[in-house]
């Protein structure tokens, strides 16, 4: 028979809890967690529950290995602990379509026996990840829908493609964003400097970045990338090390 976990309400205060990474590594899904958690709520205090293993390099689109198994079970412990001692009124937490999904899963039936609202935030993109074959999203699916009170997608194209498997009713769209008073600097005279932030991988585009920059150069129209972020691997580093120096496009 299922366990049920009983909370009393013990604050004044309502309290949003969210569970996913925070930064490092810097990833769109923990700066996107962080922004979130940074909202004025009003009456909600905000808490949260950080999954980062705070590593410098953090390969999302690897396959689980053992290590990584044992770590997640152990999550699982500590974010029933966390809920507990905590008691939220809702509960806010980052999935993405990685095989880490599988994880998210069993945290999703876990922390429904608490009987607390769930908004899943989906990163996700429509093809090429673990999650995203048509046999794979239905089953997914059926867990959102059955777990989840609200499922935010990233974009109106996003909808469009996953509202066929979560349901009209429960997606809404909340497209990433910044604050604008968190990143005070003003360009008074602007040049062919461009800036890149994020994850060093093809997923990010970021090698699209680079047939991109060398396209330009044949044109001969010069510029300068500024770059912020990390390769998910060394292999992946090497790689690009080996491009830049192929096309010649270091400085």
């Amino acid at each position: 028979m299922a366990k049920n976990y009983k909370i009393k309400k013990v604050m004044k205060n309502k309290v949003s809890a969210f569970i996913g990474p925070l930064p490092p590594p810097l990833g769109g899904v923990a700066i996107i967690n962080q922004s979130f958690q940074n909202i004025d709520y009003n009456d909600y205090k905000v808490i949260s529950f950080d999954t980062s293993k705070k590593t410098e390099r953090d390969d999302v689109y690897a396959n689980f290995k053992l290590g990584s198994i044992k770590r997640n079970l152990q999550l699982n412990k500590r974010i029933i602990i966390f809920l507990a001692k905590n008691q939220p009124d809702v509960i806010n937490i980052f999935i993405t379509s990685g095989m880490s999904i599988l994880r998210d899963i069993l945290f999703l039936k876990r922390i429904s026996k608490f009987n607390i609202p769930i908004i899943i935030h989906f990163h996700s993109k429509t093809k090429g990840e673990f999650a995203l074959t048509p046999l794979r999203l239905k089953w997914i699916g059926k867990y959102f829908n059955k777990y989840a009170n609200r499922i935010i997608l990233l974009s109106k194209f996003h909808h469009d493609f996953f509202v066929k498997f979560f349901g009209e009713k429960k997606c809404i769209v909340v497209e990433n964003f910044v604050k604008y008073s968190d990143f005070e600097n003003e360009i008074e005279n602007k040049n062919k400097d461009f800036l890149f932030v994020g994850r060093l991988s093809k997923e990010k585009g970021f090698f699209d970045l680079i047939e991109a920059v060398k396209f330009l150069k044949k044109k001969e129209i010069f510029c300068q990338i500024q770059i912020i972020g990390v390769a998910p691997n060394e292999d992946v580093d090497k790689e690009i090390i080996e491009i830049i120096s192929k096309y010649n496009l270091k400085d």
